[in-house]
């Protein structure tokens, strides 16, 4: 006779630490499910503004530490260390969400995302200028429902990033596409 242990599912999320996350430590992980990969800088920007550099690496080390966040090799094509979160990362921000259809956050193109990202954020992202901004990981993850109507097609393709910016008459829809090695013309006339 089994015991009623062996029929309770169990949770997957377990608490690496007894502290408890800071409104900062939870931007730094939306932030990155949302772009999937980040600079030190960026990270001290979104979470940490005002900080010194010496108090923001003290606290990336201790979400590395506590198993939320962890850091990419550096690659050929970039000579820079980032950011992504984990699998333990990716379950704190599913507690604050129920509006993702596709369960995902892996990166799979540390050197892509990281310039899809700066690409899109560019001047944009700490002007006065009123945006909204769509990485591919919304455009894949979320439901339609979180879109303006018409915005988000089964295409097949999801571009690297949207960026709308509202107009009087009308908004401008910029559409992003980073690519480090050429596709076919063909494949750039569809997109």
């Amino acid at each position: 006779m089994r015991s009623k242990r062996q029929f309770q599912k169990r949770r997957r999320y377990k608490p690496t630490s007894k502290r408890k996350l800071s409104i900062s430590d939870l931007n730094v992980l939306e932030f990155l499910w949302m772009w999937k990969v980040a600079s030190s800088s960026m990270l001290a920007e979104v979470a940490y503004r005002g900080k010194c550099s010496w108090w923001v690496y003290k606290a990336l080390r201790r979400l590395h530490k506590e198993k939320y966040i962890e850091l990419l090799p550096r690659g050929k094509n970039l000579e820079q260390e980032l950011w992504t979160i984990t699998d333990h990362g990716f379950e704190v921000v599913l507690m604050d969400r129920d509006d993702i259809r596709y369960y995902r956050y892996r990166v799979h193109a540390p050197t892509h995302d990281y310039l899809a990202t700066c690409l899109q954020l560019g001047d944009l992202w700490k002007s006065s200028v009123d945006k909204k901004f769509y990485s591919e990981q919304l455009l894949a993850s979320l439901a339609e429902w979180n879109f303006p109507k018409g915005f988000k097609e089964e295409s097949g393709h999801v571009p690297d990033g949207i960026t709308i910016i509202p107009g009087g008459v009308r908004d401008a829809v910029i559409g992003y596409e980073v690519d480090l090695n050429l596709k076919g013309e063909d494949r750039y006339q569809k997109t």
